[in-house]
C-alpha cells in the first residue's frame, strides 16, 4: 500500500514503477513458495505488478484477457487460474453498475473446485 501524507493525512495513492517492480520482485519469491491455484488482480496497480513478473504466458494474459473471466495458464510456478477485475474499493461508493459485475465474478468463483 502506498500512501501521502497531507494536511488532511494519510491517502493512498497510485504506486510509482518503481514500486511497483519492487512489489513484483517480492511477489515473484512468494509465488514459487505458495504455487497458487488462483491470482485475480484486483484493480490496475495489481495488474501492472503482475505484468513486471518475467513469465510471458501473464504478461500476454494482462494485455488481452477480457475482465471477470478466469483463464488457465502455466507459468515457471506451476498451472494457475488467473484473472483481472476491477479494485472493488471505490465500486462501493459510486459504481453500481461495476460492482454488480464485480460481485456476480466472486460468486461464480464459488464453483470452482
Amino acid at each position: 500500500r502506498t500512501t501521502d501524507v497531507g494536511m488532511r493525512g494519510t491517502k493512498n495513492r497510485t504506486p510509482s514503477k518503481v514500486e511497483l517492480r519492487l512489489g513484483a520482485s517480492m511477489l515473484e519469491k512468494e509465488l514459487s513458495i505458495v504455487t497458487p491455484r488462483i491470482i485475480i488482480a484486483l484493480g490496475g496497480s495489481a495488474q501492472k505488478a503482475l505484468a513486471f513478473l518475467p513469465e510471458p504466458p501473464l504478461v500476454q494474459f494482462l494485455k488481452e484477457a477480457p475482465l471477470h473471466t478466469l483463464i488457465p495458464l502455466t507459468c515457471s510456478f506451476g498451472s494457475v487460474l488467473v484473472a483481472k477485475a476491477y479494485h472493488p474499493s471505490p465500486l462501493v461508493f459510486n459504481r453500481r453498475d461495476k460492482r454488480e459485475l464485480l460481485e456476480l465474478f466472486f460468486e461464480s468463483l464459488r464453483t470452482i473446485s
